[in-house]
C-alpha cells in the first residue's frame, strides 16, 4: 500500500472496489486539498477547512453543483469564529448546533456559530478509495467521522458519532451544502409535509420584523406560505427577481427524498436518506441578500437534520433526544447525480 503524508493525518491508498476512482492531492486556492473523480463526478475537500467539500463537478459538462463565493478566498479559521467572517461555500458540516446557542453543559458560554465543525482541521486518510475524515470535539467528549464513497454518478455519506463521556451528549446534526441556483430552479419533495419557519427577510412567511424572527416557528405546509402581503407564495420554484432570505424545516418527506432540478441545463440531483435517523430537513434560501458585507450569495441549501430548528436549546425543547454515554450513533445520505429530469 502507498502511503502518503498528509496534512494533519496520514493518507493511506488503499486499493479496492472503489479504485476505478482517481484521488489526486493539489494545491488549491492556498489549502491542501484531496479531489477525488471517475469518468462522472469530481469532489474537491479541504481537510484544513473542516474538512469542507469544495466541489462535486458532473464532469460531462463541468456543471458544478456547489456555490463558491468568488469575493471571499478561503483564509484559516479560528475556533468559535463567526461563519459570515469567511467564505460560506461549498459544503460544511453542523454539530452540535447551526444557530448560535446557550451551551448546555456550561450556561454562562455559547455554542459556536454553526457548531464546531466547520472551523477545525480535520484528520483524513483514504482507505480502499474511501475518504474517510475525523475530527474531535474541543467542547465535549465525542469525535466525528465521515466516510465518503463515489462509485459511478451516486455519492454516499456515512456519519458516526461516538460519545466517549459518561454524561449524555445533547446536539444535532445537519449537513450544510450550499447549492448553485438559477432562476426557476425546482425543490422536488412528494406529498406536503408540515413545515416551519425559521427566519425570514422576504416577506414570504408572515411578517418578519426587523430581526428576522417575527413568526419564528409559525407552521406551514409545504410548499405553500402565506406573504405579509396577504399573496400565496410557492417555496418549490425559486425566482431570482427579488433579493431574499429566509429558511423553513419541514418534517422529513415520508420516502426521504429531496431533489432539485435546473430546467435551464438539465441537472438533477437527488438526496436520498433514513426519514427516521433525520426527522428534518431545513431549505434555506439565500437569493442575493446575504451576507450584509461584501458581495451578497446566490445560493440553496438543502439540509437533512436531526434537529427541528437551528438553535440547539430550541430543538431539545422540541423533542431532540440526548447521545446516551458511550453510545455511537450512526446515520448516511446518498445523493445521486443525474441530468434528466424524472418528471
Amino acid at each position: 500500500t502507498m502511503k502518503k503524508k498528509f496534512l494533519v493525518g496520514k493518507t493511506n491508498l488503499g486499493e479496492g472496489s472503489l479504485m476505478q476512482n482517481s484521488i489526486t492531492f493539489e494545491k488549491w486556492e492556498g489549502f491542501d486539498s484531496i479531489r477525488i473523480f471517475n469518468s462522472e463526478i469530481g469532489m474537491r475537500f479541504l481537510p484544513e477547512l473542516g474538512c469542507k467539500i469544495a466541489q462535486v463537478t458532473d464532469l460531462a459538462d463541468e456543471f458544478e453543483w456547489l456555490w463558491r463565493d468568488s469575493s471571499r478566498p478561503y483564509k484559516r479559521r479560528n475556533f468559535a469564529d463567526r461563519f459570515d467572517e469567511h467564505d460560506i461555500s461549498g459544503f460544511d458540516e453542523c454539530f452540535p448546533n447551526i444557530g448560535i446557542s446557550p451551551n448546555p453543559e456550561d450556561l454562562t458560554s455559547q455554542l459556536p456559530d454553526h457548531g464546531e465543525l466547520w472551523c477545525q482541521p480535520w484528520v483524513t486518510e483514504i482507505v480502499d478509495g474511501s475518504i474517510i475524515s475525523n475530527v474531535e470535539s474541543q467542547l465535549f467528549n465525542y469525535s466525528f467521522q465521515r466516510t465518503v464513497k463515489l462509485n459511478e454518478r451516486k455519492i454516499s455519506f456515512e456519519y458516526e458519532i461516538r460519545n466517549r463521556s459518561s454524561r449524555a451528549l445533547m446536539g444535532f446534526w445537519s449537513a450544510h451544502p450550499l447549492f448553485n441556483v438559477s432562476e426557476n430552479m425546482r425543490i422536488e419533495i412528494s406529498g406536503n409535509p408540515q413545515m416551519t419557519k425559521e427566519f425570514g427577510f422576504s416577506g414570504r412567511l408572515g411578517n418578519d420584523g426587523v430581526d428576522g424572527y417575527e413568526g419564528h416557528l409559525d407552521p406551514y405546509i409545504w410548499p405553500f406560505t402565506l406573504g405579509s402581503d396577504g399573496l400565496t407564495r410557492d417555496l418549490s420554484i425559486v425566482s431570482l427577481v427579488n433579493p431574499i432570505t429566509d429558511k423553513v424545516v419541514l418534517r422529513s418527506p415520508e420516502d426521504g427524498r429531496v431533489a432539485i432540478f435546473d430546467p435551464a441545463s438539465n441537472h438533477r440531483l437527488e438526496i436520498e436518506f433514513d426519514s427516521f435517523d433525520l426527522p428534518y430537513l431545513g431549505i434555506c434560501f439565500n437569493l442575493g441578500a446575504y451576507p450584509k458585507t461584501g458581495v451578497q450569495g446566490r445560493w440553496l441549501a438543502i439540509e437533512p437534520s436531526s434537529g427541528a430548528t437551528d438553535r440547539l436549546d430550541e430543538a431539545v425543547g422540541l423533542g431532540l433526544k440526548a447521545i446516551r454515554p458511550g453510545e455511537v450513533q450512526r446515520w448516511s445520505t446518498t445523493w445521486h447525480l443525474g441530468s434528466q429530469s424524472k418528471h
